[in-house]
């Protein structure tokens, strides 16, 4: 790559975080993390020029039917639940199940976990 294409900035986010968000050569920003992080990035930007894309604090449901066939279910269900130790937005953090099969999801859930 060309220099300068990619550059990495080390330090805490109240300090270098918010010169780089406000500095005048900074026209996108991309970021993803906590909610509060993303509204203080928000409101900081709001009168500047800027593209911004926040991922904040994603909440992804399953919902499982009684029609599904858990020994398929449950390991995509495992991975989309705890990949990253659950620590990305795109993880799922709520499962909903229908009565018929509650039952039946924990038995089979509740080991692989």
């Amino acid at each position: 790559l060309p220099p300068g294409v990619v550059n990495f900035v080390f330090g805490l986010g109240p300090r270098v975080g918010q010169t780089l968000i406000t500095h005048p050569n900074v026209n996108v920003i991309s970021f993803t993390g906590s909610t509060m992080t993303g509204y203080h990035i928000k409101k900081a930007t709001a009168g500047l020029s800027v593209k911004l894309s926040l991922e904040m604090g994603g909440k992804n449901a399953a919902i499982i039917f009684d029609d599904v066939v858990l020994s398929k279910l449950l390991p995509v269900l495992i991975r989309s639940c705890f990949s990253n130790s659950g620590q990305i937005c795109l993880c799922t953090s709520r499962v909903y199940v229908q009565r018929g099969i509650y039952d039946e999801f924990l038995a089979k859930f509740i080991p692989e976990v």
